[in-house]
């Protein structure tokens, strides 16, 4: 079975008609045709980053899981799913944002701060690494 969307008598065609709009060329308006060809062009290739997105979520080990399954005291709890839970309560409160960002401020402070320390380290190994004797 075939079904056309873009004839007079095509499936857009016969739901406009069906609310009282009359027919339309839709590829012939480059106003309505650019958003369809976009819109073809993004669900076209939403099936391949949908099979890729599942296989990367089964790629992780069940060994990371654990911690959420096993840890129900929020003492316990390391600091990416404290983080989460925090992102969770300012969905609930938006007037909390300040503390989540404050949250996320002191959770990248360590690493920004180990960078700035070893900074001269960094560079001087990315620099050797370049060079090709």
């Amino acid at each position: 079975m075939n079904v056309t969307v873009v004839d007079s008598w095509g499936l857009a065609n016969t739901v406009v008609r069906r609310f009282g709009g009359e027919n339309r060329a839709w590829l012939a308006d480059s106003a309505v045709s650019i958003p369809i060809l976009v819109t073809m062009a993004v669900w076209g290739g939403a099936g391949y980053t949908m099979v890729l997105f599942v296989a990367g979520i089964n790629a992780i080990p069940d060994e990371l899981y654990e911690p959420l399954i096993i840890i129900r005291t929020e003492e316990l709890f390391n600091l990416p799913i404290a983080l989460s839970n925090l992102s969770n309560a300012i969905v609930s409160s938006p007037g909390s944002m300040g503390v989540a960002m404050a949250a996320s401020m002191m959770a990248t402070l360590p690493t920004v701060v180990f960078f700035f320390l070893f900074q001269k380290h960094f560079i001087k190994g990315i620099a050797l690494s370049g060079i090709k004797a």
